[in-house]
């Protein structure tokens, strides 16, 4: 029926890639997401979809103490696991509802990359809307990585996630 299936993963130095897809051979205009359930992190309220929403994204901003960003000597951290985001039964039931044969979508979501490889701290950066927004977090939080490093020794990372959807 409806399978998600996983795309490819794309490192660059602070977002990674990942998508969630399914076949479609049709010739349909991508339709334009319903812009009063996109958001970004300026406007969103605290929870969307039950995912905590980051304050606002500001590079400047400060990171706590022992947490760095890639660059500067601190290494990108490695995906070695990274489970498929599926479509939410929203997104689905509005595709349905509105006739749609294609669809695309992307949550950003911001993570911190622990020493040990696991993602912590995840919290949304830009809405996709329909539901998928906690489908993209759920995956994400099974995401597992070779941690980055600083002089050769694993370090925290914060960094950004883009999850895409597509159908």
């Amino acid at each position: 029926m409806h399978k998600a299936l996983f795309g490819c993963v794309l490192l660059i130095q602070t977002a990674t890639s990942v998508s969630a897809q399914q076949n479609s051979q049709s010739s349909d205009p991508i339709p334009q997401p319903d812009k009063s359930m996109i958001h970004s992190s300026a406007e969103l309220p605290p929870y969307v979809d039950g995912v905590p929403t980051c304050a606002a994204a500001n590079k400047s901003h400060p990171l706590p103490d022992g947490i760095y960003r890639v660059g500067n000597g601190v290494s990108l951290p490695n995906p070695t696991k990274t489970p498929a985001a599926k479509l939410s039964k929203e997104a689905l039931k509005m595709m349905k509802e509105q006739n749609l044969s294609h669809f695309e979508a992307a949550s950003l979501l911001m993570i911190t990359v622990d020493i040990e490889g696991n993602a912590k701290d995840l919290c949304l950066l830009r809405s996709a809307g329909y539901g998928l927004d906690k489908q993209a977090a759920s995956a994400v939080e099974k995401y597992r990585f070779n941690p980055a490093t600083m002089n050769g020794k694993p370090v925290p990372v914060r960094m950004s996630i883009e999850v895409n959807f597509k159908y």
